[in-house]
């Protein structure tokens, strides 16, 4: 006669863990013994299937690489948030959330730059280089102030064109002097 556990087993190939109890547990059937022969096969394996499929999957990779240096492919889930409409294709580029809060009590009018939708490519990344400071967040700033107060198709259209500019070129945005 089977346990309910030992049909649990057999038939379900599963342990629900609502019917353990802790003289299951202390009995040590559902411990590893460190050491095992079982767990040196076990690591050989996942050693060697993956070298395996890293060298299967190595031209795949490289080419991901290059698309990601050239055509900016790892953007491509941002296309579907224009498409759904949290997003737009030029627009204040959206800054991390862990670094609104701080910008925001140093640099006034920083919510200003929420008024627009924002864009996957903006006045600012195109006119301004990549920047990590708050002095930096404050000229971006200006930047996307400049494209709120002008915003126009043409303006969009001008900064879709610089986009693909720095893009093709494989460049960052070369302030004005």
């Amino acid at each position: 006669m089977l346990s309910l556990l030992g049909w649990c087993e057999r038939v379900l190939q599963r342990f629900p863990p609502e019917l353990l109890n802790p003289a299951d547990l202390l009995r040590g059937d559902f411990s590893i013994p460190q050491g095992s022969i079982q767990l040196r096969l076990k690591r050989l394996g996942d050693v060697l299937l993956n070298v395996v499929l890293l060298v299967l999957v190595l031209p795949l990779l490289g080419l991901a690489c290059l698309l990601i240096w050239l055509t900016r492919i790892d953007e491509l889930p941002q296309r579907w948030a224009v498409i759904s409409g949290s997003m737009s294709l030029i627009g204040p580029r959206p800054e991390r959330p862990e670094f609104e809060t701080e910008l925001e009590l140093h640099i006034p009018h920083y919510r200003m730059r929420h008024w627009m939708r924002p864009g996957l490519s903006g006045w600012a990344q195109v006119n301004y280089p990549y920047g990590a400071s708050v002095e930096d967040a404050a000229n971006k700033l200006s930047y996307d102030l400049y494209y709120l107060r002008n915003f126009s198709f043409w303006l969009d259209l001008l900064t879709l064109f610089k986009t693909m500019r720095l893009v093709f070129n494989a460049q960052g945005a070369v302030p004005k002097v």
